[in-house]
């Protein structure tokens, strides 16, 4: 059973956090790590470290609001991969914040990029993880997503919400419904 820890730099897995942080998203998809940490200072914003006994395993950086939780980041450990720790932090999620529904986003799967075969396996993942795709598309920064969801019903207005509670209302974003043309 896991547990969790609030990230702070007092954390001893705190290092290991940045560094993987750093090495599990493109730096076009990254916050500033100084900004995260301020950030979840604030209500409904939870980032977290998993632990399996005193084992640091990953961590998560999530916003909740208008009943909805959203996955900004959830990385594994390296050293740690393989092990089923993945799913159990999904579960972890989906149980914790069971009054919400849970949405995410992962690169756009398509054939036409040349990392493929991993979206695809990444969304494989959050498919076996009872996450479904919403059939939305979101273009942030020159970067296509596919935003997936738990929630039987998710509402794209309470995703909108969320980011923009979250960035103090600067920052919108424009879903479209199954679009190729982003």
């Amino acid at each position: 059973m896991l547990t969790t820890k609030p990230v702070t730099k007092q954390l001893p897995a705190y290092l290991r956090i940045v560094e993987i942080y750093k090495h599990s998203f493109p730096k076009d998809e990254q916050m500033p790590f100084w900004l995260m940490r301020l950030f979840a200072r604030r209500k409904q914003v939870d980032f977290l470290a998993f632990y399996d006994q005193e084992v640091f395993c990953g961590f998560a950086y999530l916003v909740y609001n208008e009943g909805l939780t959203f996955v900004f980041y959830l990385a594994t450990d390296p050293d740690m991969r393989s092990k089923g720790y993945g799913s159990q932090i999904i579960r972890w999620i989906q149980q914790e914040y069971a009054e919400s529904g849970i949405v995410l986003t992962i690169e756009t799967v398509d054939s036409n990029y040349p990392d493929y075969a991993q979206r695809k396996r990444r969304q494989k993942f959050y498919f076996n993880n009872q996450m479904q795709d919403t059939g939305y598309r979101v273009k942030e920064f020159g970067v296509v997503y596919d935003v997936l969801t738990n929630a039987p019903d998710f509402s794209i207005e309470a995703y909108r919400k969320v980011l923009k509670y979250f960035s103090f209302g600067f920052y919108s974003v424009k879903p479209e419904k199954g679009s190729d043309q982003l």
